[in-house]
Parts: structure tokens; C-alpha cells; sequence
């Protein structure tokens, strides 16, 4: 019985050591990949069809790290920091690619800074009112979710979480030197804010279906999805183009509108992949069932 037991528990073990390396794997993976694609998006923003492409790929980067910062679980206040420090890095490797190509400056780090802002929160806030409001949770399978609503902080959590946000400051400081922020004159783009406002919400409902078809559905129905998800963004970005068109010149330059809506497709992509991956490590899409309280009989 006891060796049983043992062999249980090393079996677990091994399971736990194995999902744990696949995890920190997948993680750095992405991290890494999507490092580098920031580094070369300014090569692609010259041309129509490939920075619409790159704009969907750096919109699928986004979605992961909200993802990441508001439906896994854990302490909201401990996770933000990280996810914030992942939003610095990716506007850190676009401003590193800015200045290989030799367009760099303070004017425009902050205005991919800013962009970068705009679309973090256009993703975040929708995320993580969803989340508080349906409860869902990106959990494993073995794990309940936290439906207790209260959180515990350790000295440790928020010694770190300062040191996290301290740093991303750091870095936004050593993007945009102090004295040239001084030297920067914003000037306000009617056209790019209103397709910001059109394009960020557009995406938000491109993926949102894609994490529910990679975390929830069951597997045997998710090629069914797939399908149903496929024609559901191509009647989107057709009204993205029809918005885009009344907007700027460029919404009728075909090059520009095969980039989008492949840009769309490949943002889809990348959102199940990763989740799929997530789902292969075990994690799923869970709502914790809120713990009643019985009347106790005498």
C-alpha cells in the first residue's frame, strides 16, 4: 500500500515537473517570438498590405498579455505589474526597430507608445469587466477557481509588484529622455483615433470567440467552431473595410484590405494556438460556482 502511494505521488510529481518546464517553454517561447517580431514591425509599416498584417499580429501580442493579466488566475493587483512590464518591453522592441531604421526620435516612441496604451486598454478594460462579470477563470484542470473573492498579500507580492512597476517606468523613462518630452508637440490625428476606436473593439470581437472555441468547447465540436469563427471574422473585417473606406483613402487600396483581413485571420490564429497550447498543458476556461450557504438543522 505504501509503495503504491509512493509511486502515486512520483508519478504526480513527474507530471507536475513536466506541465511546469512545457509551461515556462511556451511562455518564454512566446515572449521571445513576439520580441522579435516588434523589433521588425517598423520594416513592415511601409508598405499597406504587411503593416496591416504586422498590426494584426502586435494586436494578437496585446490580447495575450491582457489575457494573461485578467483571466488567469490569481491576485489581480500582483499580476497587473507583470502585465504591464510586458506591455513596456513590446513598445521597447518596436522603439529598438524604429531606431535600426534610422525614424527614431522622441516624437515618435511616444506616439507608438501611446498607440500601444490605447490598444492595451481598449483590450483590458473589456476583458477584465467580462471576467468580474461572468467569472470566468483560465485554470487547470485539477484547481478550483477563487470564488471567494478575497485575496491575500504577502510582503514579498508587493515588494515585487513596486520593483515591477518601478522598472517599467525605468524603461519608458530610457525610451523618452525628460528633457525630450519637452520637445514634443502632439498633434491630434482625427482619422488615425477614429480608426484606433474602430479597429481595437473590431479585434476584441475577433478574439474573444477564440479563446472561448480553444479553452472551452469541447474537442469535438471545435472544428465546427473553427469554421463558424472563420466566416463570423470575415463578415467583421468587411464592415472594418466599409468603416475604413469612409474614413481614409486607404480603406479602397486593395493591398490595404487584403493585409487587414488576412491580418484578422492570422490574429485569430495566434490566439488559438497559444490557447490550444494552454489547453494541451491542462488549463482550461472554468467558472467557479459561488459557495452556498446551508441553514444548519438542529
Amino acid at each position: 500500500m505504501a509503495a503504491d502511494i509512493k509511486k502515486d505521488s512520483s508519478i504526480f510529481g513527474a507530471i507536475k515537473t513536466y506541465r511546469t518546464i512545457s509551461l515556462m517553454l511556451l511562455l518564454g517561447g512566446c515572449c521571445a517570438g513576439f520580441l522579435i517580431f516588434d523589433v521588425i514591425t517598423p520594416y513592415l509599416m511601409s508598405a499597406p498590405f504587411s503593416g496591416m498584417v504586422a498590426i494584426g499580429v502586435v494586436t494578437a501580442q496585446l490580447t495575450v498579455i491582457c489575457v494573461w493579466g485578467t483571466l488567469v488566475r490569481g491576485t489581480f493587483w500582483v499580476r497587473f505589474p507583470r502585465t504591464l512590464l510586458l506591455l513596456v518591453f513590446s513598445w521597447a522592441g518596436f522603439s529598438l526597430g524604429i531606431d535600426f531604421i534610422g525614424d527614431g526620435g522622441p516624437p515618435i516612441r511616444l506616439s507608438a507608445g501611446i498607440t500601444w496604451f490605447i490598444g492595451f486598454l481598449i483590450t483590458f478594460v473589456p476583458l477584465k469587466a467580462a471576467s468580474l462579470w461572468s467569472r470566468w477563470q483560465i485554470v487547470l484542470d485539477n484547481q478550483k477557481g477563487n470564488s471567494s473573492g478575497v485575496s491575500t498579500y504577502s510582503i514579498r507580492e508587493i515588494m515585487l509588484g513596486i520593483f515591477l512597476l518601478s522598472l517599467s517606468l525605468g524603461i519608458g523613462g530610457a525610451i523618452i529622455p525628460f528633457e525630450g518630452i519637452s520637445q514634443i508637440s502632439l498633434r491630434n490625428d482625427p482619422e488615425v483615433l477614429v480608426y484606433i476606436s474602430v479597429y481595437g473593439p473590431v479585434s476584441l470581437l475577433v478574439t474573444i470567440p477564440c479563446i472561448w472555441i480553444s479553452l472551452k468547447v469541447d474537442m469535438d465540436k471545435v472544428i465546427r467552431w473553427i469554421c463558424i469563427w472563420i466566416i463570423y471574422c470575415l463578415l467583421l473585417s468587411v464592415i472594418e473595410i466599409g468603416v475604413a473606406g469612409l474614413i481614409s483613402p486607404f480603406g479602397n487600396d486593395r493591398p490595404f484590405v487584403l493585409g487587414l483581413i488576412l491580418g484578422k485571420q492570422l490574429m485569430g490564429a495566434i490566439i488559438l494556438g497559444i490557447c490550444f497550447a494552454l489547453r494541451g498543458l491542462g488549463y482550461k476556461l472554468s467558472r467557479p460556482q459561488r459557495k452556498s450557504v446551508l441553514p444548519r438543522s438542529d
